[in-house]
C-alpha cells in the first residue's frame, strides 16, 4: 500500500503551513500529496511548473488527487450544463493524469447537495449523466474516480452516502471507471457500517481516515474508542484484499517529523 497526505494546494502561492505540513510528510516518509486537482488544472503555467518542481524537490508523488470540478460548476441544478461538465472532467483528468493520478476523490460536496425545491429523481438523472461522461474521460486517461460520500450536518440530501451508493450510481451507467471512497470519519458520521467496504469491494477505489470525533491525525496514543476504529477499518480493507491507496485527510496537530512519522507507522502496522 502507498500512504499520503490530504494537502492544499496552497503551498504553491506560499502558504507556510501548507509547505510545513508537505516538506514534514515528505521527510516522515509519505509517499504522495492528494490535493485538489481541479484548482490545479487552471494555474497558468509559470504556476503549474512551480507546483511539479515544489513536489519533485519533496520527493514526494501525486498518486491521488481530489476534487473532481471547480467548486463554482453547477452539476445537479437547472442550470447545469453536460457540455461544460464534460469539458471540465476531460480537462481535470488530462492534468490528473499528468501528475501520476491513479485515483481522484470527488468530493464536490456542495454541488452534490439536493436542495429543498429540488425533485429528488431529476437529480438523480442529472448526476447519472454526469457519472456515464465523466467514465468517458476516465477511461480515456486511465484514472479511477471515486466518489466521496459526505457527512454534512443539516443538509437535506447528499447525494452518494456511502460506497453501495457510489456503485449503484457507477453501475446502472456501466461506469467501470467509478467507484467509491471509503472514508472512516464520514462513514462513522453518517452512521453508515464497515459492511460497506465488505459488500461492495469491487467499488472500494480509494481509502480516508482521520480519527472519527475530532477528525485528527490518527495516533497511537489515541483512545480505545479511536483505536477499535482503526482496527476494524484495517481488518476489513485486508479482508477485501484491499492494496490500493490510504490518505489520511485529517488535522496533524503539531506539524513534526516525529508525530507524522508516528501517525505512518501506525498506520504501516495496522494495514500490513
Amino acid at each position: 500500500m502507498k500512504f499520503g497526505y490530504c494537502i492544499g494546494y496552497n503551498f504553491v502561492e506560499g502558504n507556510e503551513n501548507s509547505m510545513a505540513l508537505l516538506e514534514v510528510a515528505a521527510k516522515a516518509g509519505f509517499d504522495y500529496v492528494e490535493t485538489q486537482i481541479a484548482t490545479v488544472a487552471n494555474f497558468e503555467k509559470e504556476k503549474y511548473d512551480k507546483f511539479k518542481q515544489i513536489l519533485k524537490d519533496n520527493n514526494m508523488g501525486c498518486d491521488a488527487g481530489m476534487q473532481l470540478f471547480p467548486p463554482d460548476l453547477p452539476l445537479i441544478t437547472d442550470d447545469a450544463d453536460i457540455e461544460l461538465i464534460k469539458m471540465h472532467a476531460d480537462k481535470t483528468l488530462s492534468v490528473a493524469e499528468e501528475l501520476g493520478n491513479k485515483v481522484l476523490v470527488f468530493g464536490n460536496g456542495g454541488q452534490r447537495w439536493v436542495r429543498p425545491g429540488m425533485d429528488d429523481d431529476i437529480s438523480y438523472e442529472r448526476f447519472q449523466r454526469l457519472i456515464e461522461a465523466v467514465n468517458v474521460s476516465a477511461r480515456k486517461y486511465d484514472v479511477k474516480i471515486a466518489i466521496e460520500p459526505l457527512n454534512f450536518k443539516g443538509e437535506r440530501y447528499m447525494l452518494v452516502r456511502s460506497v453501495k451508493d457510489a456503485a449503484d450510481v457507477a453501475n446502472s451507467v456501466s461506469a467501470d471507471y467509478v467507484g467509491g471512497v471509503c472514508d472512516l470519519f464520514h462513514h462513522r458520521g453518517l452512521g453508515v457500517s464497515l459492511d460497506d467496504m465488505t459488500n461492495n469491494p469491487e467499488k472500494v477505489f480509494h481509502l480516508h481516515i482521520a480519527s472519527p470525533g475530532a477528525r485528527m491525525m490518527p495516533m497511537p496514543d489515541d483512545d480505545e474508542a479511536s483505536m477499535r476504529d482503526y482496527e476494524e477499518f484495517a481488518q476489513r480493507a485486508k479482508q477485501i484484499g484491499y492494496k490500493g491507496m490510504l490518505s489520511i485527510e485529517a488535522d496533524p496537530g503539531e506539524i513534526t517529523v516525529e508525530r507524522l512519522g508516528s501517525s505512518l507507522e501506525l498506520l504501516k502496522k495496522l494495514f500490513a
